[in-house]
């Protein structure tokens, strides 16, 4: 009983991260080119890529990089942040 109960909450908690995933795989399809190509730039893969686009991050108020790029304003700021990151400026 303990361990079908325990099986129940891994498969419900694999079914909220592919719920997210999903939603973010919709929201990697509206970012902007400039940002993807500086985000490839600087992780150096597509997978380093979208784990920093969606996951939150300090420098941007524990916002995900994919959200706060959404506006103009906002991309540059996760630009700046690129930026700095690229050049080995975490602070």
């Amino acid at each position: 009983m303990l361990l079908s109960r325990k099986m129940d909450d891994v498969a419900a908690a694999f079914d909220r991260e592919a719920s997210r995933r999903t939603a973010m795989r919709q929201k990697l399809t509206t970012v902007d080119a400039e940002v993807l190509l500086a985000a490839i730039d600087c992780f150096g893969s597509a997978e380093g890529t979208a784990l920093w686009l969606t996951s939150p991050e300090v420098a941007l108020a524990n916002e995900c990089p994919l959200d706060v790029a959404a506006t103009e304003i906002g991309k540059e700021k996760v630009l700046q942040l690129l930026w700095r990151l690229n050049r080995g400026m975490f602070a």
